[in-house]
């Protein structure tokens, strides 16, 4: 008898970002109103910086983040609680409307 023996080697990516594939595996759109992760008129400016969410098995960009909120999938219970929690990790800034308006 032969016996063969198959090693197999998995290597991770040096980013354990999310891909573009990973955002596309949402489940269905719980139908939430938009959620602002850094606040109303506010907006991530490090999309690349990885946060940890309690609920979450894997960390998760603050783009991924930003993305869910807006698409509706951040319950309205938790809006509030995320933006004071991630805002400072996400690097929040006002959005360019609001600071155009506030610069008039």
């Amino acid at each position: 008898t032969t016996t063969t023996t198959t090693t197999t080697t998995t290597t991770s990516s040096p980013s354990s970002l999310p891909t573009q594939q990973s955002m596309l595996l949402l489940p269905p759109n719980p139908g939430f109103p938009p959620c602002s992760v850094c606040g109303d008129g506010m907006k991530v400016t490090n999309s690349l910086q990885v946060v940890s969410i309690p609920t979450l098995p894997d960390p998760v960009s603050c783009a991924v983040l930003e993305h869910a909120g807006e698409m509706g999938y951040i319950d309205p219970k938790l809006c509030g609680i995320m933006s004071a929690r991630y805002a400072v990790a996400c690097d929040c800034a006002l959005s360019d409307n609001d600071a155009s308006s506030q610069s008039s």
